[in-house]
């Protein structure tokens, strides 16, 4: 399987100039540590046991599932600030 491109981290496509307001928006949205966003894709998107991702990171078993809880809540974090800017 190929990997997906990575568009949280594309840069925008803006040869000159200052970007445009709703690229300038996106620019400044809060958004998952990279870390977290590799972690929660490994085990939620891949399907990747929680054991094996430990073993790749070298780490304890248990540290691997305080870092996914950890992805979790700040993945969570991030849906309530969106949440809480969408227009009522």
């Amino acid at each position: 399987m190929l990997p997906a491109p990575d568009v949280w981290n594309a840069p925008c496509r803006h040869i000159r100039g200052p970007p445009s307001p709703p690229c300038a928006r996106w620019l400044r949205r809060p958004a998952l540590a990279p870390e977290h966003r590799t972690l929660l894709l490994d085990r939620h998107v891949e399907e990747i046991p929680m054991a094996e991702i430990a073993k790749r990171r070298g780490l304890p078993r248990s540290t691997a599932y305080k870092h996914h809880a950890r992805a979790l809540a700040a993945l969570v974090e991030l849906a309530q600030l969106a949440r809480e800017g969408e227009p009522r």
